[in-house]
C-alpha cells in the first residue's frame, strides 16, 4: 500500500468518524427537544457534550448551537426567553414534521416562505425525489423556463428546490449535505430553500 493510499484510507476513516458524531449530536438535539422544552440542565449537557467533541465543534449545526449557548450563558445564568431562543434555533435544525396529503412528510423548516420565484436567468439546484417527473424531466423543464443548472450548490445558486418526496433522512432532521450547504451560506448570499410546490407554481407562471 502507497503512503497516498493510506492517506486516503486515513481521510476516509476520520470522515465517517465525523459523520457519525453529527449524527449523534442530531440524536441528542431530537432528545432535547422531545417533550417540547428545552431545560437549563439540558444546555449544559449539550455545552458538555460539545466541549467533549470539539474536534466537531466547529462545523454545522454544533456551532450553531455552541454560539447560542455561549451567548446566553455569558451572565452565568438562563433567563426563560433564552431558553426559549435555544429551543426555537434546535427546533430550526431539527424541525418537527408536516404531513403533506399522500405525500413524504418534509419538515416545517428550513424551507422559506415564498409562494413563487422568477426562474429565468436565476441558477438552481435539486435534491430529493420529484413527484413531478425525474430529475432529467425537472432540469429542462427549468432550463426551458430560463433558469440556468446547478449540479452542486455555490456561492452563486439562486434556489435549491426539494423533491417532495425526500430521502428518509429528511424525517429524521438530517437534512443531507445540499439542503445544509444552503443553511450554511444562505445568510451571506441570499440563496433560498423551496419546496418542488414552488417549483411547479413558478414553472407555471413563465412571466416573472
Amino acid at each position: 500500500m502507497t503512503e497516498i493510499d493510506r492517506e486516503t484510507l486515513l481521510y476516509i476513516h476520520e470522515s465517517e468518524i465525523e459523520k457519525n458524531k453529527i449524527n449523534q449530536f442530531i440524536g441528542v438535539l431530537h432528545g432535547v427537544i422531545a417533550d417540547g422544552e428545552v431545560l437549563s440542565g439540558e444546555v449544559a449537557y449539550l455545552a458538555e457534550w460539545l466541549k467533549k467533541n470539539k474536534e466537531i465543534a466547529d462545523k454545522y449545526p454544533m456551532n450553531a448551537v455552541l454560539l447560542a449557548i455561549e451567548e446566553a450563558m455569558a451572565d452565568g445564568y438562563l433567563s426563560p426567553d433564552e431558553l426559549d431562543d435555544i429551543k426555537q434555533l434546535i427546533e430550526r435544525i431539527v424541525p418537527p414534521l408536516r404531513a403533506s396529503n399522500n405525500r413524504a412528510d418534509i419538515p416545517l423548516a428550513p424551507w422559506d416562505e415564498e409562494d413563487i420565484v422568477s426562474l429565468k436567468g436565476n441558477s438552481f439546484c435539486l435534491t430529493g425525489d420529484f413527484i413531478s417527473g425525474s430529475r432529467k424531466s425537472i432540469i429542462s423543464q427549468t432550463e426551458k423556463a430560463g433558469g440556468i443548472y446547478h449540479k452542486v450548490i455555490t456561492k452563486k445558486t439562486s434556489y435549491l428546490f426539494v423533491g417532495f418526496e425526500g430521502s428518509e433522512m429528511y424525517s429524521f432532521g438530517h437534512f443531507g449535505t445540499k439542503i445544509q450547504k444552503a443553511i450554511e451560506l444562505r445568510p451571506n448570499t441570499g440563496i433560498k430553500i423551496l419546496t418542488e410546490e414552488v417549483w411547479l407554481t413558478s414553472l407555471q407562471s413563465p412571466t416573472l
